[in-house]
């Protein structure tokens, strides 16, 4: 599905929520990794939903996606049975841990990803005000650098 309709569903996404650079980095993503990927997101309830359609898209063969996903289920599904076994009358002990854990994860996630969007705001403000005071014609980093490219380009001709 994700091979035969990914990519015109992806682009019926609005860019706000899914910018295309991060579409982009996810294939290839997935194109360095290969199958690690598919088994990786066996373990995390997210990128169960989200690996196989990226792998799709991503034109990965069907035929390795397959196997890494059998193979990261089973693994999966046998360390949460073997868990289980092994607390015994006490998994809601282990219950409750696992959830915290995931919890914790969650918001340190939350935090890591709100940080660096705060960064990457905020260096594209203080770009924006940089070329603003130089007096560059133009609304920002990119027309400014088109300027300075056209302007060594007449340097070199002349």
């Amino acid at each position: 599905m994700g091979n035969r309709w990914g990519d015109a569903l992806l682009n019926r996404i609005p860019h706000k929520l899914i910018k295309p650079v991060h579409i982009r980095q996810s294939k290839d993503l997935i194109a360095r990794l290969g199958g690690r990927a598919v088994f990786a997101g066996r373990f995390a309830a997210a990128l169960r939903a989200l690996v196989p359609g990226l792998c799709g898209v991503s034109d990965m063969r069907y035929r390795t996606f397959a196997v890494w996903n059998m193979l990261g289920g089973a693994v999966w599904a046998t360390s949460f049975v073997l868990i289980g076994y092994f607390a015994g009358a006490s998994w809601h002990k282990v219950e409750s841990y696992a959830n915290t854990a995931s919890w914790i994860l969650v918001g340190v996630i939350a935090v890591v990803v709100g940080g660096l969007l705060y960064l990457k705001h905020r260096s594209e403000k203080r770009a924006t005000a940089r070329y603003a005071a130089d007096g560059t014609a133009g609304d920002g980093p990119a027309e400014a650098d088109a300027d300075e490219t056209a302007g060594s380009l007449d340097r070199n001709a002349g």
